[in-house]
């Protein structure tokens, strides 16, 4: 037998029978008949359909209840036949009927059979309904099996069961709701913002919140799952705040008798806006808008990828613009253009039909003349990034003209450490000659400069910074730490 949630009944899923059969229940699902009450009516509505793609001639097909005490057969159904009506949906093809007597222990048979003739053809893809209504339900709860019997000509008897539940007295639940508190109040809400909670609420008849399960949906956890605390409402955890369009599942747990617990589930859902996206693979045919996304497999968008946190992926092909506050992508990276705070990425980045730019402008360095001939400062880098070095010759009108200057300039990194300038070989002899270096500072590191020039001329050398990309917000791509001595 497999249970389906909410359906009340069940089928037999290994039948051998020709004909499918659908069952259902009404008030849904059937609960008891109280002492001393008018008793509770229930009625049974049976779908009997050939999904063949030939026509069956059909014999009969008998139902077999179980009425009275419980016993061999299992629970029972009803406490006797007594009032209630057999129905069929064709009557000018088919007749459906009963015991002749009241029965009131041991099984009853209601049999659909041929209004005239052996057999009645059911067409391929044709259906029949019969319906036992206005009969009694017991005054315990359980579930009872109906034993069905096929007869179609040319084949020996066939079987299957229907089990049906009945719950007990005055069993109800319903209206699940998502809502937020506004002003002391609940209000209803389809979508929140990303980071929030919400509270749900339903009606049940069940007192027992140990019988009440609430499971919720989880980008990254799975599926999780809580006792609510008070009886018919539960709220998310504070540490556990919606990221992503959320489902939420409760399920209530009614005593069965002697066939053990039947449970009922009611779902609805609940729209974050901005989402974190989380996914084994993405394939978006217009934007993607999230307030982070993290992807197993590949991001394809043809639209823009826009996502105020981080963006992970395995690889990302954006036709747009891929804007995040920081990227990390294990692949290939091809978008018209990449915007993020950071980006790692371990394979290549590839601008295939536009560049890839992480130069900026270059900013004059200023490096001050600390005492005699020359000067020195300390910089830290907040970014990776080049410092050049230009040293220039003297004006054409100063040479040959007597002693001209002589620049020397240096820096080291922690990378490199370079020089550039001209030559001294006695006091009256001076070489000048134009020079420069291109020294690399990693982010984080410190750079030293140094300058010095003899004699003391005008200085012909100078420093400048070029960065690659952007220092964090409130920063200099290259700050000045200190100042030294003469070199």
């Amino acid at each position: 037998m497999i249970a389906r949630p909410n359906a009340w009944v069940a089928v037999d899923d290994g039948s051998a029978t020709q004909l499918t059969y659908a069952p259902r229940v009404a008030p849904a699902p059937l609960t008891v008949s109280v002492p001393g009450r008018d008793p509770t009516l229930g009625s049974l509505v049976v779908v009997i359909t050939n999904q063949t793609v030939a026509d069956v001639a059909v014999a009969s097909v008998t139902f077999t209840i179980v009425v009275g005490e419980s016993g061999v057969g299992g629970a029972a159904l009803m406490p006797a036949t007594a009032q209630e009506r057999e129905l069929v949906s064709d009557p000018g093809t088919w007749s459906f009927g009963g015991p002749g007597q009241q029965v009131t222990a041991g099984t009853a048979d209601y049999t659909l059979a041929p209004a005239t003739g052996d057999a009645a053809v059911l067409a391929a893809g044709e259906s029949v309904v019969v319906t036992l209504s206005g009969f009694e339900t017991l005054d315990t709860p359980g579930t009872s099996t109906i034993v069905v019997a096929e007869s179609v000509e040319g084949t020996d008897p066939a079987y299957t069961s229907i089990a049906v539940s009945t719950f007990p007295e005055g069993f109800f639940f319903d209206r699940l709701t998502v809502s937020v508190p506004s002003a002391g109040n609940l209000v209803p809400v389809a979508q929140v913002p990303s980071g929030s909670g919400v509270t749900l609420t339903w009606n049940s008849s069940l007192v027992d919140t140990e019988k009440q399960t609430v499971y919720w949906s989880s980008p990254t956890g799975g599926q999780q799952q809580a006792t609510p605390q008070q009886l018919g409402e539960w709220s998310t955890p504070a540490d556990a705040p919606l990221t992503s369009d959320t489902v939420f599942v409760v399920v209530v747990e009614a005593a069965g008798g002697d066939s053990g617990p039947m449970t009922a589930s009611l779902s609805t859902a609940v729209a974050v806006q901005d989402p974190e996206l989380v996914a084994s693979s993405a394939s978006v045919s217009g934007a993607l808008s999230a307030g982070s996304a993290t992807v197993g497999g590949s991001i394809a968008a043809r639209g823009d990828i826009s996502a105020g946190g981080r963006v992970e992926a395995a690889s990302a092909a954006v036709a747009g613009t891929l804007e995040a506050g920081s990227a990390h992508v294990t692949g290939d990276v091809q978008a018209d253009t990449l915007t993020a705070a950071g980006a790692t990425i371990t394979s290549s980045l590839s601008a295939q039909e536009g560049t890839v730019s992480v130069l900026t402008n270059a900013e004059t360095i200023s490096v001050p003349r600390n005492r005699g001939f020359g000067g020195s400062a300390a910089f830290l880098a907040h970014t990776d990034g080049l410092v050049v070095a230009a040293v220039t010759w003297p004006p054409l009108e100063d040479l040959g003209a007597g002693p001209v200057s002589v620049v020397r300039a240096s820096g080291t990194s922690g990378i490199l450490a370079l020089r550039a300038g001209g030559e001294q070989r006695d006091p009256n002899v001076y070489e000048p000659f134009g020079d420069s270096f291109v020294l690399p500072v990693a982010a984080g590191a410190q750079c030293v400069l140094e300058w010095a020039q003899l004699p003391t001329e005008p200085s012909l050398v100078s420093f400048s910074w070029v960065a690659l990309g952007s220092p964090p917000p409130g920063k200099q791509s290259l700050e000045e730490q200190q100042q030294g001595g003469q070199p």
